[in-house]
């Protein structure tokens, strides 16, 4: 398989996934810059998610410059790829509505391990 399918399609995921964690920031009500403060957890976590979805994407593309070709070994670890980092909205609330839990914290770095351990 040509290596331009499987860098868009994993290109669209990280771009879809990115929106969604947007999408998932709780409703302001009220007008001013104090009623922002229902972010204050939940923004941190978005942020350190965001950064890590450009540091992925990122490494992607530095790492489909490098090959020709996709093997289908090569395809089901991108699939895996993929597949942990569309749990990243789901982790990301999660740890933002309930910023100091043990067990949300841990779910959310373990994504991230296994995520990295794709790259492997």
């Amino acid at each position: 398989m040509k290596k331009s399918r499987t860098e868009a399609f994993t290109d669209a995921v990280i771009a879809i996934v990115m929106t969604i964690l947007v999408l998932e920031f709780p409703h302001v009500h009220g007008s001013t810059f104090a009623d922002l403060i229902v972010l204050k957890d939940i923004f941190p976590a978005y942020v350190i998610s965001f950064i890590f979805l450009v540091i992925y994407w990122s490494n992607h593309h530095h790492i489909f410059q490098i090959i020709d070709k996709v093997s289908g070994q090569t395809l089901w670890w991108n699939n895996a790829f993929i597949f942990l980092i569309t749990l990243l909205p789901f982790t990301t609330n999660w740890l933002g509505d309930n910023i100091w839990a043990h067990d949300p914290e841990i779910l959310y770095a373990a994504l991230f391990l296994l995520a990295n351990l794709t790259w492997l």
